[in-house]
């Protein structure tokens, strides 16, 4: 019984009109402007696009947001021997939760379980991102980013993806994006 209570009142917080629940779905493209590695012995470096998409569940009167999101990345690799690796391509899925500020500024934390980048023909590195973001919203439907993130690669496979070896040592980067986003109410 306390269960079926518990599903009603949720129901009505999710439909109240008051509480004005909403969906959106958030076209997102931003320039990393900044990624390095931490603690590696080469040092590697690199800047390129990204862009991807958020489906966000919104509560607009207590401001709180919780949602998926995917993101693509496509960079070039340059490490500190003068070495380049063009074609770096990441896919990342993961879940987002966030609050909006008066309507004008927002936060969100973004958890990426799956990130699988490929690394030249073959090569495919495996691990997980944290992502601290702001925004500002300059219209209803356009919003102002930034970002901190976190990426942190485990495992790497080889061919089909059959030959997985743990990293002796996690490859860890740290990137500073900017954007913008085209928040779109469902």
């Amino acid at each position: 019984m306390k269960n079926v209570i518990m599903f009603l009142v949720f129901g009505l917080l999710v439909n109240s009109k008051l509480l004005s629940a909403k969906a959106l779905i958030e076209p997102h493209v931003a320039y990393n402007v900044s990624a390095s590695t931490s603690g590696q012995a080469t040092a590697q470096t690199y800047t390129g696009i990204q862009y991807g998409a958020k489906f966000i569940y919104y509560q607009k009167l207590l401001g709180f947001n919780a949602g998926l999101d995917y993101t693509r990345s496509s960079y070039d690799l340059k490490t500190s021997g003068g070495m380049t690796q063009e074609g770096y391509v990441r896919n990342e899925y993961g879940g987002t939760i966030g609050y909006n500020f008066a309507n004008l500024y927002r936060g969100w934390v973004t958890y990426y379980f799956s990130n699988k980048s490929e690394i030249g023909s073959g090569t495919y590195h495996d691990g997980n991102t944290i992502e601290l973001g702001f925004g500002y919203q300059l219209t209803p439907s356009v919003s102002l980013n930034g970002g901190y993130r976190m990426v942190t690669f485990t495992e790497v496979r080889s061919g089909t993806g059959s030959n997985v070896s743990q990293l002796s040592e996690s490859l860890k980067f740290n990137e500073i994006v900017v954007g913008i986003s085209f928040p779109y109410l469902l």
